[in-house]
């Protein structure tokens, strides 16, 4: 290939990225990404296979889980696909029992968000084995959704590994940076036109704000929140020291610090990202993965709450240390598409232009991430 080719080729490459790059916001990341509509959730999939007509307490509960997702109008972000086998479903979902040999139907499968790419299930057994009110809803998860709708930057989740010093040597770790960036950071200077695009009835309010939570890994209440976690980065289960998630907008994790990695300069670099201006407003070329939360977060109302819909007999899932309230499902709530979200140009010009950086960068992170080194 000669140098004039690869030179044309730099060329058009930064000239996608300054495409890119000028639909910059000056609204900083995190709240552009609790206030845009299309930053919504991306939504969890929860699959039922069965074969014939379901026995009676399937069928209670799976009313139960319908009538909630129901009342709670796409507030939730997950789907709920039942599939009778019986009924030459599509080939992908026999593909998916035969994933599962020695499955007693009716069997439930829950997954990622598709955009994620995790291929690993969150949970999976039979229908009336499933806990899903620790699936759907826990007491940090709903402290997490009112901190964010209350307008912190972020809340930092400090998954903790078990070692007692390890632990607080993180936690003060992060204590601290956080305390200073509060201090340091600014926010961008948001125009007038940008401000307005962005206002909403009751919105939280614009303010640079970070807390911190502690999570232990064998908390009972959090079971499912700690292995929706964990399940996010291939190393991440079988990891020996604390973990670090910084969780912005409508719950998103943005990435994970691990161990020697948890250090004021990581913090940093992801409270700029956070708390900067949002350089692509496209969600899906941003970093971070959805958690499965319920809340509001258009008017941050009360939601009900799933032991309001299952049988009590059903109810067979009891959350210790909390009233969390949730559950996920958005019939009418489709994830954001990138033909929605600025044109076929302006996605080519992002994916391209941001793509190539971010590529490079995730190499790098990955590589060094756990060796403390970036």
């Amino acid at each position: 290939m000669s140098r004039t080719v690869v030179r044309l080729g730099l060329v058009c490459l930064t000239l996608l990225a300054a495409v890119a790059l000028a639909r910059a916001c000056s609204i900083p990341v995190f709240r552009v990404a609790i206030l845009d509509p299309r930053w919504r959730p991306e939504p969890y999939e929860f699959v039922l296979l069965h074969r014939g007509a379901l026995d009676e307490t399937s069928r209670e509960l799976l009313k139960g889980f319908n009538d909630y997702l129901d009342k709670n109008e796409g507030h939730v972000n997950c789907v709920l696909q039942v599939v009778d086998l019986d009924k030459e479903p599509p080939a992908e979902m026999q593909e998916l029992l035969e994933k599962h040999p020695g499955a007693t139907l009716p069997y439930l499968t829950v997954r990622y968000p598709a955009a994620t790419g995790i291929k690993v299930d969150l949970w999976s057994g039979p229908f009336t084995d499933a806990p899903l009110r620790a699936l759907l809803e826990s007491p940090l998860r709903s402290e997490l959704s009112k901190r964010l709708l209350a307008g912190e930057s972020a809340v930092w989740v400090l998954i903790e590994c078990g070692d007692t010093a390890k632990d607080k040597a993180a936690f003060d770790i992060l204590n601290i940076s956080i305390k200073k960036l509060e201090s340091d950071l600014k926010l961008p200077e948001a125009t007038e036109e940008d401000l307005k695009k962005f206002e909403r009835p009751g919105s939280p309010p614009l303010r640079l704000a970070f807390s911190a939570l502690r999570l232990k890994r064998d908390d009972p209440a959090e079971k499912w929140l700690v292995e929706m976690f964990l399940g996010m980065e291939e190393d991440l289960k079988a990891s020996k020291e604390p973990i670090l998630f910084p969780v912005y907008g409508r719950g998103i994790a943005l990435y994970a610090l691990l161990g020697k990695g948890i250090h004021a300069e990581n913090i940093t670099k992801a409270a700029e990202f956070i708390t900067g201006e949002c350089s692509c407003e496209v969600k899906r070329l941003n970093p971070g993965k959805d958690l499965l939360i319920a809340a509001n977060w258009d008017t941050n109302e009360p939601l009900p709450g799933l032991e309001n819909f299952l049988p009590p007999s059903l109810d067979i899932v009891e959350i210790q240390g909390g009233g969390a309230t949730g559950v996920i499902k958005c019939v009418n709530c489709e994830p954001a598409r990138w033909y929605d979200e600025g044109g076929v140009l302006f996605a080519i010009a992002c994916g391209l232009g941001l793509g190539f950086v971010a590529m490079l960068g995730t190499g790098f992170y990955m590589l060094y991430r756990g060796k403390g080194l970036l």
